[in-house]
């Protein structure tokens, strides 16, 4: 009977070790969903905005609520133009820099 009972024990330590593994599995993969649904729905929202003011507002929206950020920068450059401008959480804070071109750029690295 002894014998018995050590080996339920031991059993019963396996099961409540796998049990543990499972769980920790499960929060794991519970938290990689939440993660790539609100993945999913930003990049519908993004993908929804048609005018360049309203993509801005529902980025913000998107990084104050879902990712919790406060305040963030974007910076944006303009493949036609070469310029690039800068949008500040705000919203009210836009800056176009001047041009910028890989070739002014890599023209000081010795190339």
């Amino acid at each position: 009977m002894n014998r018995s009972m050590s080996e339920l024990e031991r059993r019963l330590a396996e099961l409540e070790q796998r049990f543990s593994d499972i769980e920790n599995l499960n929060n794991l993969l519970s938290r990689q969903v939440k993660e790539y649904f609100l993945l999913f729905d930003s990049i519908r929202k993004i993908s929804s905005a048609i005018r360049l003011k309203d993509f801005y507002k529902i980025l913000d929206k998107i990084f104050k609520k879902s990712f919790e950020v406060d305040e963030y920068g974007l910076i944006l450059k303009n493949p036609k133009s070469d310029m690039m401008s800068v949008v500040h959480s705000s919203l009210t804070s836009f800056r176009r820099l001047v041009g910028w071109s890989r070739s002014s750029s890599s023209s000081g690295s010795g190339r």
